[in-house]
């Protein structure tokens, strides 16, 4: 049995998170749950899912880059009570984080709703954002948060500075 929980969690992890491609200025790109891929942790003899990982190519970047980078992630009404924290890099320099939180209300889940908006210089060299989603607390409770969707908006716009716009 925990071959097969193997086998099937390789090839989860190969047919998940393929790179989405977003070119700089043209407008926002969608993300569902299928664009994210599930990051694991042993718990209770099972992988509990303690967050997700998306990854999106970019195209065409400026020295100065505007992320504009907005979701909405919702879980099962009983695990509805829930933090989440939003970290977002690209190529590994550090673009934004948000905390943001879900919660139970008449037995539906009112969803988080992560949003980062963040102005960076230097980033000709941007070519992949990572956006990474980890629950918060304790490895049970992320272990019985279940989520049920992903939503995001990512946007991106080029700024290049001149003499009488200076950033």
């Amino acid at each position: 049995m925990k071959k097969l929980s193997s086998i099937v969690s390789l090839l989860a992890l190969s047919c998940g998170a393929q790179a989405n491609t977003l070119s700089v200025s043209q407008g926002p790109l969608t993300l569902s749950k299928d664009d994210f891929r599930p990051i694991t942790k042993p718990y209770a003899n099972r992988e509990a899912v303690v967050g997700y990982v998306a990854l999106v190519d970019v195209t065409g970047a400026k020295p100065s880059l505007l992320f504009d980078i907005a979701g909405k992630v919702s879980t099962r009404w009983f695990a509805g009570n829930f933090g989440l924290t939003t970290k977002v890099t690209c190529n590994g320099v550090p673009v934004g984080a948000d905390a943001s939180y879900g919660y139970r209300k008449n037995r539906s889940s009112v969803p988080a709703m992560p949003n980062i908006y963040e102005l960076r210089h230097d980033m000709e060299a941007c070519t992949q954002i990572r956006i990474e989603l980890v629950k918060k607390g304790s490895l049970s409770k992320q272990f019985y948060t279940r989520v049920e969707d992903i939503d995001f908006t990512v946007a991106v716009d080029g700024l290049s500075a001149t003499s009488e716009n200076t950033l």
